[in-house]
């Protein structure tokens, strides 16, 4: 399958000079977005290069959200922001991220599984499972923004965070309609359901949701 994998991109032909062309027309919002990217390097390998890389980092998304000229240019800065803040626990720094993204995109339902995950973590059950009931509304009302959209970043120790974003690095090569980012969601979103309903002794609940889950 690897083989395969690895066979299949091989004959996938690029166009430099259209590349070329790309990247020398892009705006300074992207600019700013795309040199702010490599940072997170430091997060998915544990290393700190610059040691100030998270400042470095969020000042180029600042820099990157302020310059836009669009509110579609703003959109990935904000969704990567939203998502390394809170991949690095910052909840506050977080929640500012995801309330501008939700007045840019309120349909996405990746902000309220992030919101609800931040409200479990809190200790607020009721509030979380009312979340995910929102963001399983906007997996049926838009799943094509999760497809368009992705939440960058693998979470560490999810293995279905994983292989969604495995998924989406094959795109170019298959040309899938990253349907399964919306799998995802959905999946994550009634695991967690699961989690709650369990840990507050709703057992048949909890088992409906972690079949629904698989």
């Amino acid at each position: 399958m690897a083989w395969d994998r690895i066979s299949a991109a091989n004959d996938t032909e690029a166009n430099i000079p259209e590349r070329i062309t790309y990247n020398e027309s892009i705006s300074p919002s992207l600019v700013h977005y795309r040199t702010a990217t490599p940072l997170l390097y430091n997060y998915d390998y544990g290393k700190k290069f610059p040691e100030n890389w998270q400042e470095n980092y969020f000042e180029r998304i600042d820099k990157a959200i302020s310059s836009a000229k669009s509110e579609d240019e703003k959109l990935l800065p904000l969704i990567e922001a939203a998502r390394m803040e809170f991949l690095l626990r910052k909840v506050h720094n977080s929640t500012l991220f995801i309330d501008q993204l939700a007045l840019a995109l309120p349909d996405y339902a990746w902000i309220y599984y992030l919101k609800a995950r931040q409200s479990f973590e809190s200790g607020d059950f009721g509030r979380a499972l009312s979340l995910i009931h929102r963001a399983l509304e906007c997996v049926e009302k838009a799943p094509a923004l999760l497809q368009r959209y992705l939440l960058p970043v693998i979470e560490k120790g999810n293995v279905c965070d994983g292989r969604r974003i495995t998924n989406y690095m094959w795109q170019s090569v298959y040309r899938h309609d990253n349907d399964y980012q919306v799998k995802a969601l959905s999946y994550l979103s009634m695991e967690l359901s699961g989690i709650i309903y369990k840990r507050r002794g709703e057992r048949s609940r909890a088992i409906e949701s972690f079949l629904l889950a698989n």
